[in-house]
């Protein structure tokens, strides 16, 4: 038997997912409810797969769901990397770039355990990287 793997959902994406998930099958309007829902939820949010959202929420209604951790850029504002965003390669090292995410073991979106991690090592002395912080848009998570 193979293991059914869970969707990982938003906290929005939860919260719909948990007002309707105890609805009787019993009644067959009850389940259509919570699918006119997600639909509702789809069409008002950009996406760049749409298709796929709605395959997550039917999943989780089905076989439940995982919180999807947010994610955060840390954009620098300093005069030689404005606009530029903070990338940490796969040796470590720390670079201004672009936001592209995951390329090449380069990492652009960083969790706040993460951060918090960062902000111990002594090339974030003098910076706040929870003010540098803004929160990675649902369409641009990465895994």
């Amino acid at each position: 038997m193979s293991e059914i793997n869970k969707p990982k959902l938003t906290q929005v994406e939860a919260n719909l997912v948990e007002r309707q998930k105890n609805l009787p099958f019993f009644d067959l309007d009850e389940p259509l409810n919570y699918f006119t829902h997600v639909v509702d939820y789809v069409e008002q949010t950009p996406l760049t797969n749409p298709r796929k959202k709605l395959e997550n929420l039917a999943k989780a209604y089905f076989v439940g769901y995982e919180i999807k951790e947010k994610k955060y850029y840390i954009e620098l504002n300093f005069n030689y990397c404005n606009g530029s965003y903070l990338n940490v390669n796969q040796f470590g090292v720390w670079v201004c770039g672009e936001k592209r995410g995951v390329f090449d073991g380069t990492k652009t979106q960083f969790t706040q355990d993460e951060i918090d991690e960062m902000q111990k090592d002594p090339r974030a002395k003098g910076l706040d990287l929870n003010e540098l912080k803004t929160e990675v848009p649902e369409d641009e998570l990465e895994g």
